[in-house]
């Protein structure tokens, strides 16, 4: 059962009185659910202390504290600790407070219902799945492991709560809460984890639970794994109320969060998360050992690399071999081929395959 938190402190504890008489006998816990300072008399940290008290004294449920991670430290810092359950929404990146629920996205496709929704991740070192009630087991019980499908050469925010390299010795503070690029993967079952990645600036293998991976530096278009809803700021908190579609490619230019902990993809409808999971570069970064290419529909050859009507030497049709002298970047991170003829074709993925 969730209850928001609105209105005056006298309004609000009048509220409760009445649920004693009215409580919710089917409740395995109440959450409440604070995510707009509304409150206009007295201290949001006041007003979130006297909800846990006046529900305390009302039942013996368990009571679970919600809201993303900002507004939890800004306005109930001190009142949330009291709770038996944090459960915190944070899409960036692991939250870096203490948490035993995560909501890690608001994109979660669930087939039976034909719609993406909210989703989270129980921290079962905190509380087992049993702690939580039925229904929420049925909708946790797959996020078993962290996102596993890294690849050398990508980059990882190492979390602050990382403590243990993969050989178990551990991590030093200063080293944690940084970007790193990966220079190799393994893949391996280790805790939560079916990846291990090798940071050669630490010398040592991070499991892939303790990183977020991050796109850096410009990479041109994206192709979208997932629908991703577009956000006016790049802090990801107010939302346009539109999204791209899954399979979408985007062009868009890669920033810093204001947070300095991650990065979004800047594109001209707004902001969304620059999170590797999420999408995958449009274009070939780097020359296969086979050195050719197939085209997979009608592309045009370019006697000069900037690709423009004028500059189109020749048409070349679906299922064409080409041979590739090298791969070249853009200022604006998209890519292109050169050929063994000395002309150019693009290096879109959704134009050519190796």
């Amino acid at each position: 059962m969730f209850i928001w938190l609105r209105s005056t402190l006298p309004q609000f504890a009048s509220y409760l009185s009445s649920f004693q008489t009215d409580p919710n006998k089917n409740a395995q816990f109440y959450v409440l659910d604070f995510e707009e300072n509304d409150v206009t008399s007295g201290t949001t940290n006041a007003a979130v202390k006297a909800w846990y008290e006046e529900m305390s004294a009302l039942t013996s449920k368990k009571l679970i504290f919600y809201s993303y991670q900002s507004f939890a430290t800004s306005y109930a810092n001190t009142a949330r600790q009291n709770f038996d359950a944090q459960w915190i929404a944070n899409y960036s990146t692991t939250p870096t407070i203490s948490y035993a629920l995560w909501q890690y996205t608001d994109n979660n496709y669930l087939s039976a219902l034909g719609e993406y929704t909210d989703n989270s991740q129980a921290v079962t070192s905190v509380h087992p799945i049993s702690w939580w009630m039925d229904s929420v087991t049925t909708a946790l019980s797959h996020v078993t492991y962290a996102y596993s499908s890294y690849k050398a050469g990508q980059h990882i925010y190492l979390h602050k709560g990382a403590t243990k390299y993969v050989d178990g010795t551990a991590i030093s503070t200063a080293d944690r809460q940084k970007f790193y690029a990966i220079s190799k993967v393994k893949s391996l079952t280790q805790s939560k984890s079916k990846q291990a990645l090798y940071i050669s600036s630490l010398g040592k293998w991070v499991l892939s639970q303790d990183a977020t991976g991050f796109w850096v530096g410009q990479h041109g278009s994206y192709t979208l794994r997932q629908k991703l809803n577009i956000y006016s700021n790049a802090a990801l908190t107010k939302k346009t109320g539109s999204s791209y579609a899954s399979g979408t490619t985007v062009a868009g230019t890669v920033v810093k969060a204001p947070s300095g902990k991650s990065y979004r993809i800047k594109t001209s409808k707004g902001y969304i998360s620059a999170n590797t999971q999420y999408s995958n570069h449009a274009y070939y970064e780097s020359l296969g050992s086979a050195k050719t290419i197939t085209t997979k529909k009608k592309v045009y050859e370019y006697s000069k690399s900037i690709f423009k009507q004028a500059n189109r030497a020749s048409a070349v049709t679906k299922g064409t071999k080409l041979t590739v002298t090298a791969v070249k970047k853009r200022s604006t991170g998209s890519r292109y081929f050169v050929l063994s003829n000395g002309k150019y074709v693009t290096a879109l993925q959704s134009y050519v395959t190796e």
